[in-house]
């Protein structure tokens, strides 16, 4: 009966376990209470006076204005392309975003196409209120989202479809992608639009280096938000991510160097619990 009865921490801590996925270990909370930390520090500071360090220039991000400034001139359209859901979605929203407030601004034409249907209501939100603070509630762009189909090759084939029929001038294309990320670039390239391209699945960035003009690399399009609008409180938020990699990294080189020298200190505190 004794075998049953449970330790002292795990009747104080019962979800600092190792033999349960689902339960959080001593290094998880040990890294939250790090990352809690320095978040609250530098979020403090966006909200003062302190200075904050500058995001490096991305080339895919500055080339957005190039591409409705082209689509201006043409008088052609833009068709901003985005799919998936989750912080992929949330992500190609915010440069979403940003894009409306710029057709807002010339008066140019945007489509908005997408895969994912709880994704519509969310654009023709951030559409709305970047077209009203134009003072221009009643555009059309505002309801131009169009979902095509989930299925991701019948969703290409309609994108396709619609920047020959339309013509567009700019292609942006946004979120996360599959076997349909080539289909996509092609068919922009086919037309010679001006394409920008990001995706969270790494695996598919090739495919979009090869057919657009510029493309955005890795976490790059998780910084997109933060880098157009230059809000301090979101720069705050990339710094605290950066110092989360920092703390990895330190602790695996010192782990490694440990334990090439047979000292396990690193290793045991991880497994402690």
């Amino acid at each position: 009966m004794d075998a049953l009865k449970p330790s002292i921490h795990e009747f104080l801590f019962p979800w600092l376990q190792t033999d349960n996925n689902s339960h959080f270990g001593l290094a998880v909370l040990v890294f939250a209470i790090y990352y809690s930390a320095v978040c609250i520090l530098w979020i403090r500071k966006a909200n003062g006076e302190g200075s904050l360090p500058t995001l490096r220039s991305i080339s895919g991000l500055d080339a957005l204005d190039e591409a409705i400034g082209r689509a201006t001139e043409m008088g052609r359209p833009v068709l901003f392309n985005m799919s998936g859901g989750g912080s992929s979605g949330m992500a190609a929203q915010a440069i979403l975003g940003y894009t409306a407030t710029r057709t807002a601004r010339y008066d140019t034409r945007m489509m908005t196409v997408t895969r994912n249907e709880r994704m519509i209501p969310m654009a023709e939100s951030t559409l709305r209120e970047a077209y009203t603070a134009a003072d221009k509630p009643d555009s059309p762009t505002i309801k131009d989202v169009r979902f095509l189909s989930s299925d991701q090759f019948t969703f290409a084939t309609g994108v396709v479809g619609l920047l020959h029929r339309e013509q567009c001038a700019a292609h942006l294309i946004f979120g996360d992608y599959y076997a349909e990320s080539l289909i996509l670039a092609e068919g922009g390239c086919d037309i010679g639009a001006i394409q920008v391209a990001g995706t969270t699945n790494n695996i598919q960035t090739p495919f979009f280096i090869a057919c657009c003009d510029y493309t955005l690399l890795a976490e790059e399009i998780y910084v997109a938000s933060a880098y157009l609008t230059k809000d301090r409180t979101r720069i705050a938020t990339i710094v605290t991510q950066e110092y989360g990699k920092i703390f990895f990294f330190v602790l695996i080189v010192l782990g490694t160097l440990l334990n090439t020298f047979g000292i396990s200190i690193i290793e045991d505190l991880l497994t402690l619990y």
